[in-house]
């Protein structure tokens, strides 16, 4: 007997979900299980974990995953489970910077990591911008039948499309 998943909405494969682009974080995922076993019927399909990992141009990993699962809205179904929600920026672009009106010359500049705390009406003089290419979402999936059960792994690639932090440095000021 063989278990398997599909993603909605899919990517290249059953298992891998469509890839997003920065700044898009925000997701409405659908894993369908199934088995081949005429005979065996699917009881639950659950999201259990998610996690991401950063890629660098060499297509390796850096760093260990980080856990995401409490951002997201998991819920099981029979054969169906959804992923909904907003996770926050995987990205880590550092901006350093003084009060409006001010300089680093009188006074402390303050230095913040991720875009989504980067406080409104500073005056930010530098940007070291997150270059790593990707994150992969990696959704752990338990699906579980009659008389046995898998663990299996569903994915999402987000790029890092410099777009989305070249959009909010000409909007912030806005």
């Amino acid at each position: 007997m063989t278990i398997s998943i599909s993603c909605s909405p899919q990517g290249n494969t059953d298992d891998e979900f469509a890839e997003q682009e920065r700044p898009n974080y925000t997701v409405n995922l659908s894993v369908t299980s199934s088995t081949d076993d005429e005979g065996e019927t699917i009881t639950s399909t659950t999201c259990t974990a998610v996690s991401y990992s950063y890629y660098n141009a060499s297509d390796g990993i850096e760093g260990s995953s980080v856990d995401i699962t409490n951002q997201l809205t998991l819920t099981s179904g029979v054969n169906t489970c959804t992923i909904t929600g907003t996770f926050i920026d995987p990205f880590s672009d550092t901006f350093t910077y003084v009060e409006r009106g001010s300089s680093n010359k009188i006074q402390t500049p303050s230095t913040v990591v991720g875009v989504s705390n980067m406080p409104t009406g500073k005056e930010y003089y530098e940007l070291d911008q997150d270059t790593r290419n990707y994150v992969i979402i990696s959704f752990s999936i338990s699906v579980v039948t009659d008389s046995s059960s898998a663990n299996l792994t569903a994915t999402m690639q987000v790029n890092n499309e410099w777009e989305g932090i070249r959009s909010f440095v000409d909007t912030y000021y806005d």
